[in-house]
């Protein structure tokens, strides 16, 4: 029988919602002549690839055959691959050649009897080094796999590897026997890290699957994932694994790893026994260095109940972990339903101090101290926390619990402490957390502070990716934070207190918007060490309000003694170099109240009115304009009278340059209370 000329075209193949279109399939000649098959020049157009193939054979004897073929095809958009294969011989001495070229790159070469019951073969793959495709591209070593042998025992071996990032070039080798009900692995080793990961086991083709073997490792080193990773790491462990028809029987056993640490030796210790059939696992771990230690042991029983110890004392930590400095005691039980186990315990911090390296602003709250309690289950808890650092201090008890796909709970006693503020929480206040979609809300709750200065937060939510607040704050006292802060340039505690208003909002990713107000109560301000410059302020407000980026604000300064002063500013405060436009004016500045400044002065009067403009760089703005002085007199010791112009004009100058800074200084505050809006705590979106 013998076909020539044959063609089929566009051909559509359906299966389920998928459609794929062939070409067309021909071929110049298709024949069977008595044990005579042949068949030319097939060619095979799909959509994705093309096909090419040669064939001939004779169906008798040793059965002797020749095979050419071609493939080309498609991998994703922009990446193919071709595939060569070239077969020739009979079946009791065959060799196959395959070539692939484009997105991956290898040859290989087989030689087998299929003939002869012992199925002897040899084959021999290399690759060049390579870049595969993917979302994150890795580079493939060199590399070759050889296999021969006859049937219950195949020898392998294999020499590889690959470009990993943060690890470098992973060079990996392998030993490999499948005998016949067995495969030995004799060695299969991966060096990295400056030292090496050996494997040697034996997996057991029997009525039930079965593995016993184990890991080596050898001089691994950390520091160029850390710079603070341990070094010099040693040990090995033993794993068995038996899949049996109740399920899976796995351990871990006699682990041990000794390694250094900043210069210090520790060791690792511990095993792992899972039973599916008996619904069993059981941990144990312990980490030793010096005077460091941990324990860790827990287990599961039916798959329900779980019960767990943690002990921690780690007395110097700096040994451990270089970047932090202190020590540490935990001790925790765990117990009951995995679903909703019960924890009790406590975690201590002691002199707890971070390097700058790893996180600058945890390094500036110098050491930290305090305690963790926690007690109860998922479902109702309780935590008692108590930290100081040496400015600030937090106590907090909480209690809580998860239902219905959400965490709720009360802080019943809160203090903060933040620099020179304190704050005591006045009547305990709910929140409430749902992760997916994640919601939060804070119900409304104050805060005192000392001199009886309140701070309420009427509501704070969470919810379809806004955040919306709406605070007040009556008689903060101002003038105690300033002393505290400022101690060497006003002399004593100023009874002026701060008023403030604040509601917005702010989307996930965008911007905030809202607007403030706050008011600064009449008092008198002793300027100097010993308090030498009283200035009176009889009034100070601003407000303002952000909106699309923009924030305008207003300020009013008013003081009898001194004079009055008016400000408006525009910004955009959230772009990458915010510029600042707007006005000063200037009302009967009196510079007399200055004369204390120096006791040479022993006349200095005045009055200051101008206008002025403000412009350019948020960061440093420049201020403009014109500023006259009516009425003055200046009168300082050992001044000549004809000097006017000399000592006299510097010391006009010296009053100008304070008010400028003033002016300045003012500015940024307002703009300050516009920016505080977007420092409102925004709920993460996960605990």
């Amino acid at each position: 029988m013998l076909i020539k000329d044959f063609s089929f075209r566009n051909i559509e193949l359906i299966q389920g919602q998928s459609r794929q279109q062939v070409k067309h399939i021909t071929f110049a000649q298709a024949g069977i002549e008595e044990s005579q098959v042949t068949l030319d020049n097939l060619k095979v157009e799909h959509e994705t690839g093309q096909l090419r193939l040669d064939s001939q054979a004779t169906l008798k004897a040793n059965f002797p055959l020749s095979l050419s073929g071609r493939a080309a095809f498609a991998i994703s958009d922009g990446i193919s691959e071709e595939i060569k294969l070239q077969a020739d011989g009979a079946l009791d001495d065959l060799t196959l050649a395959l070539t692939a070229s484009g997105a991956y790159n290898a040859n290989l070469r087989l030689s087998v009897n299929i003939l002869k019951d012992s199925l002897p073969v040899q084959l021999k793959a290399t690759w060049p080094q390579q870049t595969l495709p993917g979302d994150q591209p890795l580079t493939l070593q060199a590399g070759q796999l050889n296999g021969s042998g006859t049937m219950g025992a195949y020898q392998i071996s294999a020499s590889a590897g690959a470009t990993v990032p943060q690890l470098g070039p992973v060079p990996v080798t392998a030993d490999i026997q499948l005998n016949k009900n067995t495969i030995s692995v004799n060695q299969l080793t991966t060096r990295l890290l400056e030292g090496s990961v050996a494997n040697t086991g034996t997996l057991y083709l029997n009525e039930t699957l079965s593995w016993s073997g184990t890991t080596t490792i050898q001089n691994i080193s950390t520091t160029s994932l850390s710079p603070w990773g341990p070094t010099q790491l040693q040990g090995q462990f033993t794993s068995l694994m038996q899949l049996t028809p109740k399920g899976i029987e796995a351990s871990i056993s006699e682990l041990t790893l000794t390694g250094t640490q900043d210069e210090a030796a520790f060791s690792l210790a511990g095993s792992a026994v899972y039973s599916q059939a008996n619904e069993l696992v059981v941990s144990s771990l312990r980490l030793e260095q010096g005077e460091n230690y941990a324990n860790i042991a827990g287990q599961m029983l039916k798959n329900r109940y779980l019960k767990g110890t943690v002990q921690v004392d780690f007395p110097t930590l700096s040994s451990l972990y270089p970047a932090i400095d202190g020590a540490i005691e935990a001790d925790i039980d765990v117990a009951g339903n995995w679903q909703d186990p019960a924890a009790n315990g406590s975690i201590s911090l002691h002199n707890v101090r971070i390097s700058p390296q790893l996180n600058a602003a945890a390094a500036g709250q110098g050491d930290i101290n305090g305690t963790i309690a926690l007690t109860g289950a998922l479902s109702e808890h309780y935590f008692k926390t108590r930290i100081t650092t040496a400015e600030h201090s937090i106590k907090l008890d909480l209690n809580g619990g998860w239902a219905d796909e959400r965490w709720k709970g009360q802080i019943t006693d809160s203090e903060l402490a933040l620099a020179t503020t304190r704050w005591q929480l006045q009547q305990p206040f709910t929140l409430a957390v749902r992760p997916a979609p994640f919601s939060t809300k804070v119900t409304g709750h104050c805060w005192r502070s000392r001199k009886e200065g309140q701070l309420c937060l009427n509501s704070l939510l969470y919810k379809n990716d806004v955040a919306r607040w709406d605070l007040k704050a009556d008689a903060l006292p101002l003038g105690l934070w300033a002393r505290e802060a400022a101690g060497d340039f006003i002399a004593s505690e100023v009874d002026a207190s701060l008023t403030l208003t604040s509601t917005g909002k702010m989307p996930k990713g965008g911007e905030p918007e809202g607007r403030f107000d706050f008011t600064i109560s009449p008092a008198t301000w002793p300027l100097g060490k010993n308090g030498q410059v009283p200035i009176e302020i009889d009034e100070v407000t601003a407000n303002g309000t952000l909106s699309n980026g923009e924030l305008v604000a207003e300020a009013e300064f008013a003081s009898k003694q001194l004079g009055n002063l008016q400000a408006n500013v525009t910004t955009a405060p959230f772009v990458e170099t915010p510029e600042l436009q707007g006005q000063v004016s200037v009302q009967g500045i009196s510079i007399a109240p200055l004369k204390p400044v120096s006791p040479a002065i022993r006349e200095l009067t005045g009055l200051i009115n101008g206008h002025m403009t403000i412009s350019g760089d948020l960061a440093a703005p420049r201020i403009q304009g014109q500023m006259k002085l009516t009425n003055g007199n200046i009168d300082i010791e050992d001044t000549p009278p004809e000097s006017v112009t000399g000592p006299k004009r510097w010391t006009l100058m010296a009053v100008m340059s304070a008010l400028r800074e003033t002016l300045s200084s003012a500015v940024a505050r307002a703009v300050w209370m516009g920016k505080l809006i977007s420092k409102i705590p925004v709920p993460p979106k996960s605990l």
